[in-house]
């Protein structure tokens, strides 16, 4: 159902400098009052269990986060260097098939689950689009910007992509770069090094994936959704052929432009509603627990009348943004240099 007395439009516009302030606190609200992403809606198939209470909190821990990071680098330069008093040499435990059977597995388990949360995003977003007769398209960036339904006023009974699954879904996404690491202990147990584009790249996305988790903002779901398409074909675990490796390496860095350009575009994006609808109260779904700020601190009245409601409520929802694509100019850098260095000289 849509509201048929509130009609609104898209609406481009610069940010408010607030945005670009550092967060005021960590959280929105009380950390103890947290809970998990749940995912209800979806079918039995795209929710096999709940995220633990404790798990989650851990995880939103920024000390806990920075720890975990600290030990991941400093693990690998000392086996860096052990590998190298090695002259390289693989650890006696690659030779073993249950090394070979796990490193399988591993890479068949990653591929597999890269598909199931790109699949359980989609679905969410398919499922609980609003259905509107009018003001289309300002009602999807409200759904594409909103993550607190209660706040909804072009659409009724539309979900968020919180009810739909997407913070769920990126929240199991984040926990898995934890795992990811195993990536480098593979690599180092066959004696090689790993390399700063390796060791970077694990470090620096799960602080990424803090920051979207933690704010709970939209921009999230830009890095999970290609993240996810990108891993789906990367981790298959077959042996493939140096044009589709070398293929392969272009989609990740074109992966990281692209991610770049959309998640900019919350930075602008906005939309209207008639400025007398903007203090209604509305009939949506409960405000989850993680409140996303509803009255959106930085609306603004135009010379219509109109109230503009910005795609990033605050500096909590823009910090994912300013962290990720500062982690990926680095990264990107990193890739052409190893996309160069691994195939192009190759190819001569």
């Amino acid at each position: 159902m849509y509201n048929s007395t509130i009609h609104g439009s898209v609406k481009i516009g610069f940010p408010s400098p607030e945005i670009f302030k550092l967060p005021s606190q960590p959280h929105k609200v009380a950390p103890h009052l947290r809970v998990p992403p749940s995912n209800v809606h979806a079918p039995q198939y795209l929710y096999f269990f709940d995220i633990n209470r404790d798990v989650y909190h851990t995880v939103v821990d920024l000390r806990f986060v920075l720890t975990f990071i600290l030990a991941y680098v400093s693990t690998v330069l000392f086996l860096n260097q052990y590998n190298a008093s090695r002259q390289y040499r693989p650890w006696a435990i690659s030779k073993s098939s249950f090394f070979k059977t796990f490193v399988l597995m591993h890479n068949v388990f990653l591929s597999l689950f890269s598909a199931w949360v790109l699949i359980g995003i989609v679905h969410g977003a398919i499922a609980h689009r609003p259905r509107v007769e009018h003001s289309f398209y300002a009602s999807m960036v409200e759904y594409m910007c909103q993550t607190d339904a209660g706040a909804f006023q072009l659409s009724t009974d539309a979900k968020s992509f919180v009810d739909g699954g997407a913070t769920y879904f990126g929240c199991l996404f984040y926990l898995s770069k934890y795992y990811e690491v195993v990536d480098t202990l593979i690599i180092l147990a066959k004696g090689k090094q790993s390399s700063t584009l390796q060791t970077y790249h694990h470090a620096g996305v799960i602080l990424c994936g803090w920051s979207a988790v933690t704010f709970e903002s939209p921009v999230g779901l830009v890095g999970v959704l290609l993240n996810a398409a990108v891993h789906t074909l990367m981790t298959v675990g077959i042996r493939v052929s140096m044009s589709i490796k070398r293929s392969l390496t272009g989609i990740q860095i074109a992966q990281f432009l692209i991610g770049m350009v959309w998640s900019f575009t919350y930075l602008f994006m906005g939309y209207t509603i008639p400025s007398n609808a903007a203090d209604k109260p509305t009939s949506n779904a409960p405000t989850p627990a993680f409140d996303s700020h509803a009255s959106h601190i930085h609306s603004s009245v135009g010379d219509s009348g109109d109230t503009r409601i910005p795609c990033l409520s605050d500096s909590g929802e823009a910090n994912p943004l300013f962290m990720t694509n500062i982690y990926l100019l680095p990264l990107i850098y990193l890739f052409v240099q190893f996309f160069i260095r691994s195939y192009r000289k190759e190819k001569k």
